[in-house]
């Protein structure tokens, strides 16, 4: 399990009480289980990912919202997002948050 580094973010833009944000991080090329820190104090939902230079159809993504390692428990680490995904890709993730 490692942090991927957030290699870029949009603005995060206001929906109601909360925000939302696209990260892009590139998931590890050994390990397919990670997590990433979005700066949020809470992980609502994922709203929407690409999993960018794959063939479509080909990759797909699990999430745990506020945990760092798809093993762990939801809620356990506010604001991370746990991934569970094909390694070694490019991906964007949209997250709501607050």
């Amino acid at each position: 399990m490692a942090v991927l580094a957030v290699t870029s973010s949009t603005a995060r833009v206001p929906v109601g009480p909360y925000w939302m944000q696209t990260f892009r991080v590139t998931t590890g090329a050994a390990s397919a289980v990670e997590y990433f820190v979005t700066g949020f104090s809470n992980v609502i939902t994922v709203v929407g990912d690409a999993i960018l230079g794959i063939t479509a159809g080909a990759g797909t993504s699990n999430y745990i919202l506020n945990a760092q390692a798809t093993s762990g428990t939801a809620g356990d680490y506010p604001g991370d997002l746990a991934i569970e995904t094909t390694a070694g890709f490019d991906m964007e993730v949209t997250v709501l948050g607050q």
